[in-house]
Protein backbone atom coordinates (compact mmCIF):
# COMPACT_ATOMS: atom_id res chain seq x y z
CA UNK A 1 0.00 0.00 0.00
CA UNK A 2 1.01 3.61 -0.55
CA UNK A 3 1.46 6.45 1.96
CA UNK A 4 -2.18 8.00 2.10
CA UNK A 5 -3.96 5.14 0.03
CA UNK A 6 -5.44 3.98 3.58
CA UNK A 7 -6.07 5.82 6.64
CA UNK A 8 -3.72 3.77 8.62
CA UNK A 9 -0.93 5.28 6.08
CA UNK A 10 -2.24 9.05 6.21
CA UNK A 11 -5.52 9.14 3.99
CA UNK A 12 -8.34 11.13 5.71
CA UNK A 13 -10.27 9.39 8.39
CA UNK A 14 -13.83 9.20 6.99
CA UNK A 15 -15.69 9.45 11.19
CA UNK A 16 -16.94 6.05 10.11
CA UNK A 17 -15.59 2.84 12.53
CA UNK A 18 -13.67 0.08 11.24
CA UNK A 19 -15.49 -2.82 9.64
CA UNK A 20 -16.06 -6.39 7.92
CA UNK A 21 -16.27 -5.31 4.46
CA UNK A 22 -16.78 -7.59 1.49
CA UNK A 23 -15.94 -7.18 -2.49
CA UNK A 24 -15.67 -9.53 -5.17
CA UNK A 25 -11.86 -10.40 -4.23
CA UNK A 26 -13.30 -11.47 -0.37
CA UNK A 27 -13.36 -10.24 2.99
CA UNK A 28 -11.44 -7.22 4.18
CA UNK A 29 -10.87 -4.60 6.83
CA UNK A 30 -12.08 -1.38 5.60
CA UNK A 31 -13.99 2.19 6.37
CA UNK A 32 -17.02 3.44 4.52
CA UNK A 33 -17.70 6.68 3.60
CA UNK A 34 -20.43 9.26 4.77
CA UNK A 35 -22.69 7.87 2.05
CA UNK A 36 -21.99 4.11 3.15
CA UNK A 37 -20.00 3.38 0.08
CA UNK A 38 -16.60 1.86 0.68
CA UNK A 39 -13.12 4.30 1.67
CA UNK A 40 -10.48 2.08 2.08
CA UNK A 41 -8.68 -1.48 2.23
CA UNK A 42 -7.23 -1.48 5.38
CA UNK A 43 -5.89 -4.74 5.16
CA UNK A 44 -5.78 -7.93 3.04
CA UNK A 45 -8.67 -10.05 1.63
CA UNK A 46 -9.52 -12.99 4.14
CA UNK A 47 -11.02 -16.32 3.19
CA UNK A 48 -14.52 -15.59 5.13
CA UNK A 49 -16.25 -13.53 7.28
CA UNK A 50 -15.44 -15.32 10.62
CA UNK A 51 -11.66 -14.44 9.80
CA UNK A 52 -12.22 -11.32 8.79
CA UNK A 53 -14.20 -10.59 12.19
CA UNK A 54 -11.82 -12.15 14.21
CA UNK A 55 -9.04 -9.94 12.43
CA UNK A 56 -10.97 -6.92 13.28
CA UNK A 57 -11.26 -7.45 16.82
CA UNK A 58 -7.51 -8.11 17.15
CA UNK A 59 -6.94 -4.60 14.84
CA UNK A 60 -5.10 -1.99 16.86
CA UNK A 61 -6.64 1.25 17.33
CA UNK A 62 -5.01 4.87 17.44
CA UNK A 63 -5.58 7.37 19.70
CA UNK A 64 -7.18 10.36 18.90
CA UNK A 65 -6.17 13.28 20.83
CA UNK A 66 -9.76 15.28 21.45
CA UNK A 67 -8.12 18.29 23.21
CA UNK A 68 -5.23 19.71 25.88
CA UNK A 69 -4.46 16.20 27.96
CA UNK A 70 -7.62 14.08 26.24
CA UNK A 71 -7.48 11.09 24.40
CA UNK A 72 -9.77 8.55 22.91
CA UNK A 73 -9.96 5.85 20.91
CA UNK A 74 -12.62 3.63 19.68
CA UNK A 75 -12.66 0.06 19.42
CA UNK A 76 -15.67 -0.58 16.97
CA UNK A 77 -15.60 -4.13 16.91
CA UNK A 78 -16.12 -4.80 20.73
CA UNK A 79 -18.25 -1.48 20.63
CA UNK A 80 -15.72 0.04 24.18
CA UNK A 81 -14.73 2.72 23.84
CA UNK A 82 -10.82 4.01 25.60
CA UNK A 83 -10.68 7.29 27.24
CA UNK A 84 -7.60 8.94 28.56
CA UNK A 85 -7.43 12.27 30.59
CA UNK A 86 -4.01 14.02 32.02
CA UNK A 87 -5.53 14.76 35.59
CA UNK A 88 -4.38 18.75 35.27
CA UNK A 89 -3.57 19.32 38.91
CA UNK A 90 -1.61 15.99 38.70
CA UNK A 91 0.53 15.98 35.34
CA UNK A 92 2.29 12.76 36.28
CA UNK A 93 -1.74 11.16 36.51
CA UNK A 94 -3.54 9.71 33.39
CA UNK A 95 -6.97 8.47 34.09
CA UNK A 96 -8.14 5.68 31.97
CA UNK A 97 -11.64 5.12 31.78
CA UNK A 98 -13.05 1.99 29.23
CA UNK A 99 -16.26 2.25 28.77
CA UNK A 100 -19.08 -0.07 26.55
CA UNK A 101 -21.21 1.40 24.02
CA UNK A 102 -24.43 0.08 22.02
CA UNK A 103 -25.10 1.23 18.53
CA UNK A 104 -28.53 2.25 17.65
CA UNK A 105 -29.56 2.43 13.69
CA UNK A 106 -26.06 2.00 13.52
CA UNK A 107 -24.68 4.95 13.98
CA UNK A 108 -25.55 6.94 17.30
CA UNK A 109 -23.84 5.67 19.96
CA UNK A 110 -25.37 5.44 23.94
CA UNK A 111 -22.55 5.21 26.21
CA UNK A 112 -23.80 3.22 28.97
CA UNK A 113 -21.23 1.06 30.85
CA UNK A 114 -18.08 2.06 32.56
CA UNK A 115 -16.15 -1.22 32.73
CA UNK A 116 -12.58 -0.46 33.68
CA UNK A 117 -11.26 2.91 35.46
CA UNK A 118 -7.57 3.27 37.53
CA UNK A 119 -5.71 6.95 37.52
CA UNK A 120 -1.91 5.50 36.29
CA UNK A 121 1.05 7.14 37.55
CA UNK A 122 3.34 7.74 34.49
CA UNK A 123 5.72 9.98 35.23
CA UNK A 124 6.84 12.91 33.25
CA UNK A 125 5.79 14.32 29.55
CA UNK A 126 4.27 11.81 27.50
CA UNK A 127 4.48 8.79 30.39
CA UNK A 128 1.30 9.22 31.95
CA UNK A 129 -0.43 8.65 28.84
CA UNK A 130 2.47 5.53 27.72
CA UNK A 131 1.58 4.04 30.93
CA UNK A 132 -2.16 4.73 30.45
CA UNK A 133 -2.23 3.07 27.09
CA UNK A 134 0.52 -0.07 28.40
CA UNK A 135 -2.88 -0.71 31.12
CA UNK A 136 -5.62 -0.45 28.91
CA UNK A 137 -3.40 -2.88 26.28
CA UNK A 138 -3.19 -5.33 29.56
CA UNK A 139 -7.21 -5.35 30.25
CA UNK A 140 -8.13 -5.81 26.63
CA UNK A 141 -5.66 -8.62 25.58
CA UNK A 142 -7.56 -10.64 28.88
CA UNK A 143 -10.68 -10.36 26.75
CA UNK A 144 -9.08 -10.57 23.34
CA UNK A 145 -10.53 -7.10 22.59
CA UNK A 146 -7.63 -5.66 20.10
CA UNK A 147 -5.33 -2.84 21.67
CA UNK A 148 -4.88 1.10 21.44
CA UNK A 149 -1.63 2.93 20.65
CA UNK A 150 -0.34 5.78 21.47
CA UNK A 151 -0.79 9.14 19.13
Amino acid sequence: MFKGETVATGATHPGTPLEVLQSAAGYYLGYRDEDGLPYSRESGYFANEEAASSALRQFPCELEQLGQGRYVADLAASNLMVSITIIPSRESFARLEITQYQLVRGEQKLFHNLVFEESVWGGYGNEPIEAAVARANEFLAERRCGSVAAV
